[in-house]
């Protein structure tokens, strides 16, 4: 019996070191989905303006952020997930997958 509690505990704890990283590698998509889709929006409702270049509503759009963040989180991805799979560790190779491909948004 306590064989049996002790692997149910294990398999929370390997759930939870998949899930929570893959909801911190979402965590930014709550500002960029908003601005893909009102861009996405706007481009479905004038199909034939994609070509103004002085659009004031393309500022309105535009998220600035440096490429430095999402550079250092694909390339430690990328390292863990070599190490993850040389060792084959499922419950690490999955969530450095998604954090690089993640890193692609």
């Amino acid at each position: 019996r306590i064989q049996y509690n002790m692997r149910a505990w294990i398999t929370l704890l390997d759930l939870s070191c998949e899930i929570l990283p893959i909801i911190t590698f979402v965590s930014p998509a709550t500002i960029f989905l908003p601005v893909l889709l009102k861009q996405q929006q706007r481009h479905t409702n004038n199909p034939g303006h994609d070509h103004q270049v002085n659009d004031n509503t393309n500022n309105a759009t535009c998220i600035e952020m440096p490429p430095l963040a999402l550079t250092t989180q694909m390339l430690q991805c990328f390292l863990w997930g070599i190490y993850a799979h040389q060792l084959h560790m499922m419950t690490l190779l999955i969530p450095n997958v998604f954090g690089f491909l993640l890193g692609f948004i």
